[in-house]
């Protein structure tokens, strides 16, 4: 009698070559969430500095606004190394242009970063001056 014997292939190599596509994935997958925590950290910090920036502007308006002084309708901060510039317009409020705001409660500030160009480079913000009644 002869007998037959069955062998198994050797997977090995095809076991080894299923761990380095695993690890290489695995690679390519921790990359790419450290570089999207990374550039959302950098969002997150332009962020902070443009708030910064809006809050250095409404400081001043609300500072001339109480001093009884011209309003500044421009003005540029520097936070980090970034500049920054914010803008008035009163007319884009529909308000006629004045030299003070008396009794206006709110009023929009743009503040820009000048020194980057993106969608987050400039933000509106609503600012509260003088008394409310």
């Amino acid at each position: 009698m002869s007998s037959i014997s069955h062998s198994r292939p050797d997977r090995s190599g095809l076991v080894l070559l299923e761990v380095m596509i695993a690890t290489v994935l695995a690679a390519v997958g921790l990359v790419c969430l450290i570089r999207l925590h990374l550039a959302s950290m950098a969002w997150l910090r332009r962020l902070e500095q443009t708030v910064q920036a809006t809050s250095v502007a409404m400081d001043a308006i609300a500072r001339a606004q109480v001093e009884g002084l011209d309003c500044p309708r421009t003005g540029q901060v520097i936070i980090n190394g970034n500049r920054y510039q914010w803008h008035l317009d009163l007319r884009q409020m529909g308000l006629p242009e004045q030299q003070t705001l008396p009794g206006l409660e709110a009023i929009d500030v743009t503040v820009t970063d000048l020194t980057r160009s993106s969608p987050l480079a400039s933000i509106s913000s609503a600012v509260y001056v003088g008394k409310r009644p």
